[in-house]
Formats: structure tokens, C-alpha cells, sequence
């Protein structure tokens, strides 16, 4: 009869176990867990894991920054482990099973990637759509509007709003963006905590301008009123697509009965990239907005071509500081996953523009 080798409990604890199938060419160590849903957050009962990668490999997910994910493991025991999550990794190219490659954000992502100056969104002019239809947007609209900008940041839209004569409320999570848009644009404003929505509202000196600084679905039509105007200026594509649904019915219970939603998204062949922000199209506009709204598409705006432009200029940066700093010619460059330099890989870009408005 063979003697059972006594393993201590650090080996008890720690597996050598594959990855999902659709991942390959990794070795990883990781530490046994309790759990076995999966997350990109750490569990505090599980130490940091031990991982061993192949050279060049990264430990980075397809936006630039590190993850701790779930994976289950053998038999169905649960593992934490950091894996390598890049579409340029042919190690990982298609480890859509890990969370952090599924294009799904949490608040705390979002936050990291303003202060980690990943914000690719943020644009410094108002919306060219706007200005196009401004005659059809307020058409019949004599008085006052009521303006809602969800996941507003620092748009310049919600200024052009107001300039009119509109009353507008956004909404963003984001602190710094929104002091931000006040002291860019010279606009006094206070600021008042909101306890019961942890976080704090901001208001312009004439009352024009509101700003809630909150998670967008602990607000209400009981809280906020209703709109005349919704602006969703491409907001709608950087929700995480099971929250999809949550998010338009939200919108859609803010939006007036003759009220106008403005919506503004981006269409690109989702293949390439991973997101947010994800491809909405129109299809997809009329399949989403359709059994409850009448939908209009008035504007496709193609982008590809320049976003190749700015992609090359980009690229001959990086070049250029890889030189400056020593490195030789085959270093090849840590390029970040963002939208930015993953979308030019589609055929095609788009942006579209359509008016919404609620089946009476």
C-alpha cells in the first residue's frame, strides 16, 4: 500500500490550472478561492497570485490596466488569478470568458480611467449635430427647455444649452470633470452634498446649469422631474450592454410625453473591439427604441478615414519618444487598448443621429 504524501496547506491552497480553453500558451499559479462568480475586483481572503508569463506578454487588460479576474477552475473550484487580456495578444486574443475583456465597466473603472487620462471621450466643441439641427431641435419649442445630458462629463453641449435660454441638468460621476466644466468655461457655481445619493449636486450662479455628481441610476423621475430634451450624446454606448434595457427605460420615464430624445451613437464592426464604447446601429436603434418610441435616423457622419490620420500621427509619436528615451528600432511599442487605436482596425466608423420621440 503506497503512504499518502502529506501536502502542506500552501500547497492545498495553490493549483496549476489551465485558463479557459480559449486561452493558450499561459503557465499560471493561482491561489484557491471560495467563490466562484466572477469579477474583475479582489477578494480580500485571497493573496496575491503568482504568474508566469511569456516574454513580451503584458499584464494588462484590453484598456491598460491591470485586473484581477475569476476563472474557474478544475472541477469547478473557483481560482483567482491575473491573466494577460490584450486583442494583440495572440496568447489571449479571444479570452472573451474573463470579464475584463468583455467590455464590461464598473464605476470604479470609469474613475480610474479619468484620472488615468484614458478619458478618449471627451471632446472640447459642441456637438456638430446640434448645430446642424438646431432649427429642427426647437422647432415648435417657444418657451423654455428643460435639458437632460446624461453621463454628461464636461461637454460643451450643456453650455450651448444654456446660452439659449434652456434650463439644463446633467448628470456625471466623475467630480473633477464636472468642476472642471464649470472653471474652463468661467462659470461661478456652488456645491451642496446629497447624502442620500452619495454624492453632491452642482449649480451655476443663474440656477441655468445643475450638475449631479451620483451613479446615474439612483436618480428618478420623482427626483429629477421630467424633460422637454433628452441629449444622449453617445451615452448610450458607453453603458455596459446588460444594463442597457435599465438605462432606457430610465431615460425614457425622464422624457415628457411630447418631449424630444436626441441620441447620438457610434457604429463600427464589433469584431474589432471589445469596448465600451459599444457599436450601436440602425438596426439596432430601431430594434432597442422601437416598440416604445417613434425613431428617426437624420444623420450618419463617417469617421474612419480620419481617425486613420490621427492614428498614423499618433503612432509616429510614440516612434518618436521610443527613440528619445534609448530604445532601439525592434522594441516594439506598448500600444494602449483604448478605442482610439483599436477602432481604426474596422472598415468602417460611424456616427449617427437620431431624433426620438415617445408612441402616444
Amino acid at each position: 500500500m503506497s503512504k499518502s504524501v502529506k501536502r502542506s496547506k500552501r500547497e492545498q491552497n495553490e493549483e496549476n490550472i489551465d485558463l479557459p480553453s480559449s486561452v493558450t500558451g499561459l503557465k499560471t499559479f493561482y491561489r484557491a478561492s471560495h467563490t466562484a462568480e466572477w469579477s474583475t475586483s479582489s477578494a480580500g481572503n485571497c493573496k496575491e497570485l503568482k504568474c508566469v508569463l511569456r516574454k513580451n506578454m503584458t499584464l494588462e487588460t484590453s484598456w491598460g490596466i491591470k485586473i484581477e479576474a475569476w476563472l474557474l477552475g478544475a472541477e469547478g473550484v473557483a481560482h483567482q488569478g491575473m491573466s494577460s487580456i490584450s486583442p494583440e495578444n495572440p496568447n489571449t486574443q479571444n479570452a472573451a470568458d474573463v470579464q475584463g475583456s468583455r467590455g464590461i465597466h464598473t464605476n470604479e473603472d470609469w474613475l480610474r480611467r479619468w484620472e488615468e487620462g484614458t478619458s478618449d471621450w471627451v471632446v472640447t466643441c459642441v456637438d456638430p449635430m446640434l448645430i446642424k439641427y438646431e432649427s429642427k431641435i426647437f422647432e415648435g419649442r417657444t418657451k423654455q427647455q428643460r435639458v437632460f445630458v446624461p453621463l454628461c462629463g464636461k461637454t460643451p453641449d450643456m453650455k450651448w444649452f444654456a446660452d439659449k435660454g434652456h434650463e439644463v441638468v446633467g448628470v456625471e460621476l466623475y467630480a473633477t470633470a464636472i468642476e472642471q466644466f464649470f472653471s474652463e468655461r468661467g462659470i461661478q457655481y456652488s456645491s451642496a452634498d446629497l447624502p442620500n445619493l452619495n454624492g453632491k449636486l452642482y449649480q451655476s450662479e443663474d440656477g441655468m446649469i445643475k450638475i449631479y455628481c451620483c451613479d446615474l441610476y439612483l436618480l428618478s423621475k420623482d427626483l429629477l422631474g421630467q424633460f422637454d430634451i433628452i441629449w444622449d450624446s453617445r451615452s448610450v454606448i458607453a453603458i455596459n450592454v446588460d444594463d442597457h434595457t435599465r438605462y432606457r427605460d430610465l431615460l425614457l420615464s425622464l422624457l415628457k410625453p411630447d418631449g424630444l430624445y436626441l441620441l447620438s451613437t457610434l457604429d463600427y464592426d464589433g469584431s474589432v473591439f471589445i469596448g465600451p464604447p459599444h457599436p450601436f446601429s440602425v438596426e439596432r436603434v430601431q430594434e432597442f427604441y422601437g416598440d416604445f418610441c417613434n425613431v428617426s435616423h437624420l444623420d450618419t457622419t463617417e469617421t474612419i478615414q480620419q481617425r486613420r490620420e490621427k492614428y498614423k500621427a499618433k503612432m509616429a509619436e510614440l516612434e518618436a519618444a521610443k527613440h528619445e528615451i534609448g530604445f532601439s528600432d525592434d522594441t516594439p511599442l506598448e500600444i494602449p487598448k483604448t478605442s482610439f487605436f483599436e477602432l481604426v482596425k474596422s472598415d468602417y466608423v460611424n456616427f449617427l443621429f437620431f431624433f426620438v420621440t415617445l408612441k402616444l
